[in-house]
């Protein structure tokens, strides 16, 4: 038993902590590492309650509004599309008027700016990703509750960021390149 107490007894540094030990603190006699099996109980609840079938619906909720985003954004004449979605995650660029005939880097550093600028916010979070070597935007729709009005929400966010990423000096630099 005292060897369980040793090596439960955890004398790493953590990242973001300022104290180079954690203090012995005798609130057990031993600590296990609970949490990992304790996750699962809330979906054998829900699986329990509901069955299997309510998680395939989840599933083509989200696909189904992976395909609407696409479509949405392939309406939309700023915006330029990756490829067909086949489950809930959208590649895309927002490309806005002003650089439509840019050069493909000022592109790229363009949406790292503008994801920057969009998470910066808090209003969305979005994912950075590249297609054929240019920067773009990843999507992934997890919640089956997002609505049509959210994606609305989320393309226009990223045209009001777009509109104040050209604004700024090193974007308008790049720009006249």
């Amino acid at each position: 038993m005292q060897d369980c107490r040793v090596a439960c007894i955890s004398t790493r540094r953590f990242r973001f902590s300022k104290k180079k030990r954690l203090e012995r603190v005798p609130t057990a006699g031993v600590q296990h590492e609970c949490t990992k099996r304790a996750a699962a109980y809330g979906l054998w609840g829900i699986w329990s309650l509901f069955g299997p079938q309510l998680f395939a619906d989840m599933v083509d909720v989200t696909f189904a509004l992976g395909h609407r985003f696409y479509e949405m954004l392939s309406q939309a004449n700023d915006f330029q599309t990756i490829h067909e979605p086949q489950c809930n995650i959208v590649a895309f660029r927002y490309i806005p008027q002003e650089l439509r005939d840019a050069p493909p880097d000022v592109i790229g550093k363009f949406q790292l700016d503008l994801r920057r600028d969009v998470i910066q916010s808090g209003e969305f979070y979005i994912v950075p990703t590249s297609a054929n070597g240019v920067g773009a935007l990843r999507v992934t729709i997890i919640n089956p509750l997002t609505e049509a009005r959210h994606l609305e929400s989320l393309m226009e966010t990223l045209r009001q960021h777009g509109r104040a990423t050209l604004l700024k000096p090193a974007t308008r630099a790049a720009k006249s390149l």
